[in-house]
C-alpha cells in the first residue's frame, strides 16, 4: 500500500508541474504586455511599408497619412507619459517643429517662408536628434516607433514636397530655380526658436518649477540625472545654479550648428538623398543593436529568473514532501503504541 501511495504522489506531483509549466507558458504568451508589443510590432512594420507605397503610388496621400499618424501617436504619448509624469517632454522643440509642418500643410500651404523654417527644422535638429539621442527602429515598442516618427517623418515629408511629388499650391521657395538664401532663412528660424524657448521657459521652468522639483520630468531634469553626459559633467563643474542656462546654451548650440548644412540639402538632391538614407541607416542600425544585443541580454536574464524560480518551486516540493513522510512516520509510530 504505501508503495502504491507513493507511486500516485509522484505521478500526481508530475503532472501538477505540466500543468503549471502549460499554464505559465499561457500566461507568459497571452499576458496584456506580450499582446501591446506584438500589435505594436504588426503596426510599425505596417507603417513602413505603407509609407514606401504611399511614397512610390500614391504621394498625394502622404501628407494625411503623417497628419493621421501625428494625431494618434502624440495623443498616444500624452496620455501614456500623462500618468508618469513625463508629458511635459511633449513641449519640447521636435514637437514645437511637428506642429509648424502641420501648421504649414493645411493651413498656409502658400508660404515659402513657412517652408523654409519647417525645411530648415527638420532637415537639422529633428534629424540630428535620431543620432544624438540614438532613436532606433524597435517595432514592437511603441515608445521608440513614436520617437523615430518624432524626428524623421517630417524629413521624409518634406523631401517629397521639395524634389518629388508638390499638390498644387504649395510654395517652397522664393525664386524659380528654388534656392536657399542662407543668411534669411537662418534668420527666420533663428527667430521662431528663441518665440519657442522663450514661451518654453515660462510656462515650464517658471510656471511649473515647483512641479519639476516634485517629481516631474522634463528633458532637463532627465538629462541632468545621466552621469557621464557632457550637460552633467558641466552642471557638476559650475554648479547647479547654472543648470538651466547650460541647457538652454547647449540647445541653442546644438540649433545653430545643425541647421548650417541644411542650405546643402535644399539644393541638392543628391546630397539631400544620401544624407536621408545614411539617417535612416543609423536608426536601422540601433534597431538591430536593440534586438540583437539588448533582448539576448534580457532573455538571459529572464532565463536565470526563470530557472531560480523552477529550483525554489522544487526545493519547496522537497521539503514538503519531507514534511509528509515525517507526519506518515509519526501517525504509525503513534499507531504501533497504541
Amino acid at each position: 500500500f504505501d508503495t502504491d501511495r507513493s507511486v500516485l504522489l509522484g505521478a500526481l506531483d508530475r503532472t501538477e508541474q505540466r500543468i503549471r509549466r502549460v499554464k505559465g507558458s499561457l500566461k507568459d504568451r497571452f499576458s496584456d504586455n506580450a499582446l501591446k508589443q506584438k500589435i505594436a510590432f504588426v503596426f510599425g512594420v505596417t507603417n513602413v511599408a505603407l509609407m514606401g507605397l504611399l511614397l512610390g503610388l500614391f504621394p498625394e496621400w502622404m501628407i494625411w497619412f503623417y497628419t493621421a499618424k501625428a494625431i494618434v501617436l502624440i495623443s498616444a504619448r500624452f496620455f501614456l507619459y500623462r500618468p508618469k509624469k513625463w508629458h511635459y517632454f511633449l513641449l519640447d522643440f521636435c514637437y514645437f517643429s511637428n506642429l509648424l509642418l502641420l501648421l504649414y500643410l493645411h493651413v498656409f500651404p502658400h508660404s515659402a517662408v513657412l517652408f523654409s523654417v519647417c525645411f530648415a527644422f527638420a532637415n537639422g535638429p529633428l534629424i540630428w536628434a535620431v543620432v544624438a539621442w540614438k532613436n532606433s527602429l524597435v517595432f514592437h515598442s511603441l515608445d521608440k516607433i513614436t520617437s523615430v516618427f518624432i524626428h524623421l517623418s517630417p524629413p521624409i515629408v518634406l523631401y517629397q514636397l521639395r524634389w518629388s511629388y508638390r499638390p498644387e499650391g504649395y510654395e517652397i521657395a522664393f525664386s524659380d530655380p528654388p534656392h536657399w538664401p542662407f543668411f534669411s532663412n537662418l534668420g527666420y528660424g533663428i527667430i521662431l526658436y528663441a518665440i519657442w524657448q522663450l514661451a518654453y521657459i515660462l510656462l515650464v521652468e517658471v510656471r511649473s518649477a515647483d512641479k519639476l522639483r516634485q517629481n516631474y520630468t522634463n528633458s532637463r531634469t532627465y538629462m541632468a540625472s545621466r552621469k557621464g553626459t557632457l550637460f552633467y559633467q558641466l552642471k557638476e563643474r559650475f554648479g547647479a545654479e547654472y543648470e538651466l542656462w547650460i541647457w538652454t546654451g547647449m540647445q541653442l548650440l546644438y540649433t545653430l550648428v545643425t541647421l548650417l548644412p541644411v542650405k546643402f540639402l535644399y539644393e541638392s538632391q543628391v546630397v539631400h538623398s544620401i544624407f536621408l538614407f545614411g539617417v535612416c541607416e543609423v536608426c536601422a542600425w540601433n534597431g538591430a543593436v536593440f534586438y540583437i544585443d539588448v533582448l539576448r541580454v534580457e532573455q538571459r536574464r529572464s532565463d536565470r529568473g526563470k530557472k531560480k524560480e523552477r529550483d525554489d518551486e522544487e526545493e519547496k516540493k522537497e521539503d514538503e514532501k519531507a514534511k509528509s513522510a515525517n507526519d506518515d512516520s509519526q501517525r504509525e509510530e503513534g499507531k504501533k503504541r497504541e
